[in-house]
């Protein structure tokens, strides 16, 4: 019988060392995994501003101003753009926003750091008609919630001291060969 062969002691520690680092690596690609599984492709992002408000009308619903604009879900196609920023670029790059095929509840917000009187806002969209559903959320807390219709301005009465404007629109489902929802730009008229 063969006596047994002795492996040098760096040897047996460079093999422990390796397992560790092994176990590390697997236990961070795991949980990348699972959180990767769980992410419901929201969107949200705080926007200084380049300038400050008018006293005048103006459109409140425009990166230039600092808000927070915040998303239920987008798409993320490459080609198309379909990005939530586009919604409020204040140009016509023909870029819309686009919310994921399975989002259950698309919906916009645009949450302000100061107080805002709304007039009416308009949804320019790919939609000749449909309607959703705009939530004006004062500073006091009081919400006032206002039926409108893709493209059409629609007057906001008692929108003042608003702090959030939500926007949801209803779930649009591809697989029942629906087109997709695309919001090509938000207007929110006011001071």
């Amino acid at each position: 019988m063969a006596a047994p062969v002795a492996h040098p002691a760096f040897l047996l520690r460079g093999a422990q060392v390796l397992y560790a680092v092994g176990a590390v690596v697997f236990c961070v690609w795991l949980w990348g995994l699972v959180m990767w599984t769980r992410k419901d492709g929201s969107f949200a992002i705080d926007l200084a501003g380049q300038r400050p408000h008018s006293t005048e009308p103006h459109d409140l619903a425009s990166y230039t101003y600092a808000l927070r604009l915040e998303a239920s879900s987008y798409a993320n196609n490459a080609e198309r753009g379909e990005h939530p920023l586009f919604a409020i670029d204040d140009r016509d790059f023909g870029f819309p926003w686009s919310p994921y095929d399975l989002d259950v509840a698309p919906r916009l917000e645009l949450i302000y750091p100061e107080s805002h009187d709304v007039e009416a806002i308009r949804v320019i969209s790919d939609r000749a008609s449909g309607s959703f559903q705009v939530i004006c959320v004062l500073a006091s807390g009081e919400t006032k919630s206002y039926g409108a219709t893709h493209g059409e301005l629609t007057p906001l009465p008692g929108c003042t001291t608003m702090r959030r404007l939500s926007f949801r629109f209803p779930a649009v489902r591809k697989e029942n060969g629906a087109a997709p929802l695309r919001i090509y730009e938000l207007e929110a008229h006011g001071r």
